[in-house]
Order: C-alpha cells, then structure tokens, then sequence
C-alpha cells in the first residue's frame, strides 16, 4: 500500500548510497495514489482543501469534466472528472483529485511531478500536450487545462 512513497525515498537513498549525489528536491511526500475499484478509478496528490485552509491557504478550485479519448463516440472511452487546487494568490498546484477511467494513473503522476515542481494555473493552461485520438482527451478540451483555465478568469 505504500510502494510509492517506499521506492521515491528508496531511489534516493540507494542512489546516494552508489555514489550518484542525487538531491532530493520535495519537501516530503505528496501523497500521489491511484486506483481502481470495478472499472473506476480514483487519483489524488497533494494536499487536500481541509488541510490548506487549516494550514491558512486561501484557495481557488478549478474543475472540468470530459472523457479520457476522444472521439467521444467509441464505446471505450471514460468519463474524466478533474478537480484541482490552487492558492489564490501564487496560483500555485496544491492538490488534485481525478476520477475516471484507466488513464486516471498516468494524470495523477504529471500532476505529482508538477507539484514538485511549484506548477502554476498559468503553467498548466499553457503546457504543450501531445494529444492523439484514441488515446487522450482532446486538445480543446483537455481537463488539466480546462480546471486551470477556470481559476485565471
């Protein structure tokens, strides 16, 4: 149950421990998880919006739903729910909560990345996506940058 959290710490400590330096740049675990339950899946990372405003974050929340490939009309698509976190006032990532289908995972983990990285709302709706049919949502209406458009209005 705790692979994930296991092997980044792993990583770093077996690296430094062959020579290799490697600097670990977060401040700790994001709590990156994924899973599926029936045909569902459910992803989260970050922390959540009771925690950043105990913590005395103001917060802004961006949404966006669609499907997971597109065209829409193949019968093996998924509907995508994306709700993402921000502070107010630097637009930075906080958290991300994604459900739908099988590429629930593979979101969760750019988001986890972005998070490490102090992504902003700007950084998301500006990023170049590679976008293919059959394979991922479609460029105008990809949820990563839907939910982050919605909090830059």
């Amino acid at each position: 149950m705790l692979a994930s959290a296991a092997v980044f710490d792993a990583r770093i400590a077996a690296s430094n421990l062959y020579g290799l330096k490697v600097i670990r740049t977060n401040k700790g675990s994001l709590n990156a998880y994924s899973t599926l339950i029936g045909h569902e899946a459910f992803g989260s990372v970050g922390i959540t919006e009771r925690t950043a405003k105990e913590a005395g974050f103001e917060i802004v929340v961006g949404r966006a739903e669609g499907i997971d490939r597109h065209p829409g009309k193949f019968g093996d698509t998924s509907k995508l729910i994306v709700k993402l976190l921000f502070s107010k006032d630097s637009r930075i990532l906080l958290e991300a909560q994604i459900y739908g289908g099988k590429s629930v995972g593979g979101i969760v983990n750019i988001v986890s990345l972005g998070i490490q990285k102090g992504i902003t709302a700007n950084d998301l709706f500006t990023m170049q996506i590679g976008t293919y049919p059959l394979l991922t949502s479609a460029p105008t209406s990809y949820p990563l940058t839907i939910a982050a458009e919605q909090v830059l209005c």
